[in-house]
């Protein structure tokens, strides 16, 4: 049994890598609709790198 790292399927991958659904809000009085769009997942490269921290706060 090999212990490495498995590559997900094509089709998982694109399925992880599709955008997400923007985001409505609606204001109390019903004038204004805003539309948000989230930022992308970080990858792997991103979440793997060393954490500093200062006062608490990671960056």
């Amino acid at each position: 049994m090999s212990a490495g790292y498995k590559e997900p399927s094509p089709v998982l991958k694109r399925l992880f890598l599709l955008p997400k659904d923007p985001s409505l809000t609606l204001s109390s009085n019903y004038e204004w609709l805003v539309v948000t769009q989230e930022p992308p997942l970080p990858g792997i490269a991103l979440l793997s790198r060393p954490e500093e921290k200062l006062a608490g706060i990671r960056f």
